[in-house]
């Protein structure tokens, strides 16, 4: 009966080599005391998972001064890593362009020797500064809580939209403001054309200001201590500068290139375009005809529909898109942080953040902008006179009005208005005529006082202006009547009081 054992698969893999080497130095070390012996090598080769005839020929090899076996004995030196980069990371260009000049190991031993030294560097040969970004290794920022860092860029979207009151399709850029921590997008406005500094303080303004979420219950919003965008000339502007250290708000622009230090919003650009627009008509980066012209963009959504969509998304995003790292969504990992948000001011954010807008006149139907009518009780009082206002982008449930650089009120759309509202801009109407009627009273007495040689005047049926005469007036009459006979009494004495009776009793 054959009692031996199945014979062991004597191939090792590469990475075991190292723990056979550890085996030899052991029983070479052991050498130094006494003879090794066979029992010896069993038990090392037993450790390391090899055989004890592998361990005894690697320890023969070593000890006669030879190279162990599969031993590595072609070095990659300067010239052939100069030579790679000279062949633009091509290790077969390479491989022919060094082979009559140094002796070389087969190809395939040469491709592994040559990746084993290089690592990511032969990516560099092969694609510059850009390829060698996509392997290097990064390491992740970490936002201690919630309104530390806002991050701040935007991108062009590969869609085409007309914009409203024109006939042409446009791509449109869209700015987000997303909290560094939860990745909640806090804020986002979309412009035809590149965003300037007017629209990064608009989107900046509109992620500071505390409202409620998609949830209906949730606050959002508040100062952050810091906000951080790339180089873009918008975001660098004195500008914003000035306005963010105003409000105390430390901006920081980041290093040139470097989109991987706001990796999450750049994520957030890659899970918008490729999740949102490929439905939807105009999109521009779907299959192209053979005249390398958009197959899929011969229809574009008008602007009010894709800013409805996007808005939808966006909320969506908020609310039930799981992040993978953080196993939950935006809002819950909002909710899950207990930092107090710090609110800001009002007064602080009209003049430095919210978009200017040409001067418009107040009518007797408010501030015609935007085909809607804004009204506020504080319009009562400057009918007829030019004011600026400010607003969100986005956003048309209020404006701020500005009356010479003065903030004059908050005005909201005509329809929106409560019965409170509506009660108190009629209070306020009929007060300021009252006051109106009351002022021209006295103004038209003291006119009339200061000048005691004026006549009462009317017009007749012609629309003429007539004196009135003083027979016409029966209390002017009546006063001459009596000074007359006052008079005639002093001067006659007795006998005229008989001609007074008389007279009284004939009128």
């Amino acid at each position: 009966m054959n009692t031996r054992e199945p014979k062991k698969n004597t191939n090792k893999p590469k990475y075991m080599r190292t723990a056979r080497d550890r085996a030899v130095d052991a029983l070479m070390e052991l050498a130094k005391t006494r003879p090794v012996t066979p029992d010896d090598v069993r038990r090392e080769a037993a450790k390391v998972g090899y055989s004890a005839r592998q361990v005894q020929r690697a320890l023969d090899a070593k000890t006669q001064g030879r190279s162990l076996p599969g031993a590595a004995r072609f070095a990659v030196t300067e010239a052939v890593i100069t030579a790679v980069f000279l062949c633009c990371g091509g290790l077969a260009q390479a491989y022919q362009l060094l082979a009559g000049s140094m002796s070389l190991p087969s190809e395939s031993t040469f491709r592994r020797c040559v990746r084993a030294a290089m690592g990511s560097q032969i990516e560099y040969a092969r694609g510059g500064s850009a390829g060698y970004r996509d392997h290097q290794l990064y390491l992740r920022n970490d936002y201690p809580h919630r309104m530390h860092s806002v991050l701040l860029d935007h991108t062009e979207l590969p869609i085409f939209v007309v914009p409203r009151g024109y006939k042409t399709a446009v791509k449109p850029w869209i700015t987000a403001v997303m909290d560094g921590s939860t990745r909640y997008v806090l804020s986002w406005v979309v412009t035809f054309g590149r965003p300037t500094a007017e629209e990064v303080r608009a989107s900046l303004v509109q992620a500071m200001t505390l409202r409620v979420a998609g949830d209906g219950e949730t606050i959002v919003g508040g100062r952050p201590m810091k906000a951080v965008w790339d180089r873009g000339l918008e975001f660098l502007a004195t500008l914003i500068t000035e306005s963010c250290l105003r409000l105390q708000v430390m901006p920081i622009a980041l290093a040139a290139y470097s989109p991987h230090l706001k990796g999450r919003l750049e994520r957030f650009w890659l899970t918008l375009k490729r999740s949102l627009l490929p439905p939807l008509p105009g999109y521009s980066e779907g299959p192209h005809d053979l005249r390398g012209q958009h197959a899929i963009a011969d229809n574009a959504l008008g602007e009010d529909e894709f800013l409805v969509l996007l808005d939808e998304w966006i909320t969506d995003y908020n609310t039930n898109h799981v992040v993978s790292t953080m196993k939950m969504t935006p809002l819950q990992a909002w909710k899950a942080d207990g930092t107090p948000l710090e609110e800001i001011a009002p007064e602080q954010l009209w003049h430095d953040f919210l978009t200017s807008k040409d001067r418009c006149k107040v009518s007797k139907n408010g501030i015609r902008w935007d085909t809607i009518d804004w009204v506020a009780p504080e319009l009562v009082d400057v009918i007829g006179r030019h004011v600026e206002i400010r607003h969100l982008p986005h956003d048309r449930s209020f404006i701020e009005v500005f009356l010479n650089g003065e903030h004059l009120c908050t005005a909201i759309p005509v329809q929106e208005l409560s019965d409170e509202e509506r009660q108190a801009t009629i209070e306020r109407r009929q007060a300021a005529r009252a006051q109106a009627q009351k002022r021209f009273t006295t103004a038209n007495r003291m006119r009339v006082k200061n000048h005691p040689g004026t006549s009462k005047i009317r017009k007749d049926k012609d629309g003429k202006r007539q004196v009135i005469g003083t027979s016409d007036d029966l209390l002017s009459g009546g006063d001459d009547a009596l000074k007359q006979l006052l008079g005639q009494l002093d001067a006659d004495g007795a006998d005229g009081l008989g001609g007074v009776h008389a007279q009284l009793r004939i009128i």
